[in-house]
C-alpha cells in the first residue's frame, strides 16, 4: 500500500533547480569525495537510484564499477 501523506505536488519551476524526481526514483545529495549525505542547500553530487536507472555499461564492467555507487545497499 502506498503512503501518500508525504507526497508533494510540483507547483511550477524554481529557478536554479532541476525539478522534482520522477516517480519511482530516490535521490541523495552527497559530498563527491566522501559520499557523506549533505544538508539541504549544500552543493554536492546528485545520486539517483531506482528501477529506471541502468544496471551498468554493456560489456564494460570496469566502466560500470567506476560510475555506479552503492550506498546503504542501494545502487
Amino acid at each position: 500500500e502506498l503512503d501518500i501523506r508525504s507526497w508533494k505536488v510540483q507547483r511550477g519551476v524554481k529557478a536554479g533547480t532541476v525539478g522534482m524526481p520522477l516517480p519511482g526514483t530516490i535521490f541523495r545529495i552527497v559530498d563527491p569525495d566522501t559520499m557523506h549525505t549533505l544538508l539541504p542547500n549544500e552543493d554536492g553530487l546528485i545520486l539517483i537510484g531506482g528501477n529506471l536507472v541502468m544496471l551498468g555499461y554493456l560489456n564494460d564492467p570496469e566502466k560500470t564499477d567506476e560510475s555506479v555507487v552503492t550506498l546503504d545497499g542501494m545502487r
